[in-house]
């Protein structure tokens, strides 16, 4: 298995590789420091530093040290996506086609801004970007992360993004290396549409689509549990496969279940479901949430043919941003006309890769939503015109 490990400068990349690699299920894996061997690289073929290439120079050295890595595998490489043009207000991308066709996934450290913006001002090779400010730097890592999510999910490559808790990324990262490519997004999506049928095929979001409250949240306050752990969990949107392991961490001890009545159907979205159930469609529920609480409400109020949801123990897949496009897609490919609904950045690759797909606004905008409209002149997702917040820049219908 190839692995590649992006984050900005200073995000903690060797840190984590090399507490990853204590573990000995890892020990016939290998890390090729990138910095380290494209600056041998440059001064063995051009007697200089790598720092001190052309740009051009620069991009035959990262495809020297890629096309030397093809024949090998069980390794791991520390890498850059980009670096901030100190100039512009912009980035300056390093990362490759070739990087892109090499690694089997991509690894993302976003770590805290303020605690890298201090590392940065103490770091001898990076004194070039200490001036920047904590915002300046999350916007960094905003910009790297989305980039490389689009580019992943293009190519089937998971895209797993970590938070600066090392000891929690080792245990997944472990665990998913072990089993790869049986627990890569792909092969879930492609468990999940083994079972699908119908040529027609509608795909809803669960909590804030089918209801308009998000079930997790009272679920957590019923168990005492701690609702910023959640915020912290999926902060800028990271709907990653390690963020729902790490959201079932958190519950997984919790044994109090809130009552369905307290939750309300969303009518806008529920009409939109009737109305593709007497088309013929076969209605399937996504959930990231507390499957046991959707499993429920389906039994209760007949929602879908089937409710899909985080299965842990025995087909051990999570239902992630990735899992949810890939399986639109995979049906998609199979010839079936898909219809899919959703909220958030975790729902967007469902809509795009769908015949048709619609995004509802819950209580409020989600401003990556919108910011990911601003950027996408050309998506096909629409919304409802009944919804109560509209989107700019995308089509409104019934």
């Amino acid at each position: 298995m190839k692995i590649g490990v992006y984050g900005i400068s200073c995000a903690g990349k060797d840190t984590f590789i090399t507490q990853l690699l204590i573990s000995p299920l890892l020990e016939k894996f290998s890390h090729f420091k990138g910095s380290v061997i494209l600056n041998e690289l440059a001064k063995e073929k051009h007697s200089v530093g790598f720092k001190n290439l052309s740009e051009q120079g620069k991009t035959s050295i990262r495809k020297s040290f890629v096309d030397s890595l093809k024949e090998k595998d069980n390794f791991i490489v520390d890498g850059h996506y980009s670096f901030p043009n100190m100039d512009k207000i912009n980035f300056d991308i390093v990362f490759t086609d070739s990087d892109l066709t090499l690694y089997d996934c991509f690894i993302y450290l976003k770590g805290n801004a303020d605690v890298i913006k201090e590392r940065l001002q103490k770091s001898t090779k990076n004194q070039k970007f200490a001036g920047l400010t904590a915002e300046q730097i999350h916007q960094w890592q905003i910009f790297e992360i989305s980039q490389l999510r689009e580019k992943c999910f293009s190519s089937a490559k998971d895209f797993i993004i970590l938070d600066d808790d090392f000891s929690d990324g080792a245990v997944f990262l472990s665990d998913y290396i072990q089993t790869y490519p049986n627990k890569s997004s792909f092969s879930s999506a492609v468990k999940i549409t083994s079972e699908i049928t119908s040529d027609k095929v509608a795909l809803f979001d669960c909590d804030r689509t089918i209801t308009l409250e998000d079930t997790t949240i009272p679920f957590f306050q019923l168990n005492n549990g701690n609702e910023s752990s959640l915020k912290n969990i999926f902060a800028d949107d990271a709907y990653s496969s390690y963020q729902f392991w790490k959201q079932a961490k958190l519950y997984d001890k919790f044994s109090c279940y809130p009552n369905i009545s307290t939750f309300h159907l969303n009518k806008i979205v529920i009409d939109k479901l009737v109305k593709l159930k007497n088309q013929g469609y076969a209605v399937y529920g996504l959930t990231s949430g507390v499957f046991r609480i959707w499993q429920e409400l389906n039994d209760t109020y007949n929602l879908f043919d089937a409710v899909i949801g985080n299965d842990l123990s025995e087909n051990n897949f999570i239902i992630s941003d990735f899992v949810k496009g890939y399986v639109a897609k995979i049906l998609k490919e199979k010839g079936c006309t898909i219809v899919s609904v959703g909220d958030s950045m975790c729902d967007i690759f469902m809509l795009e890769e769908s015949s048709e797909g619609f995004i509802y606004a819950p209580n409020k905008l989600r401003p990556l939503v919108q910011n990911y409209f601003d950027t996408h002149s050309g998506t096909h997702i629409k919304q409802f015109s009944k919804n109560p917040f509209q989107y700019n820049g995308i089509n409104s219908e019934e």
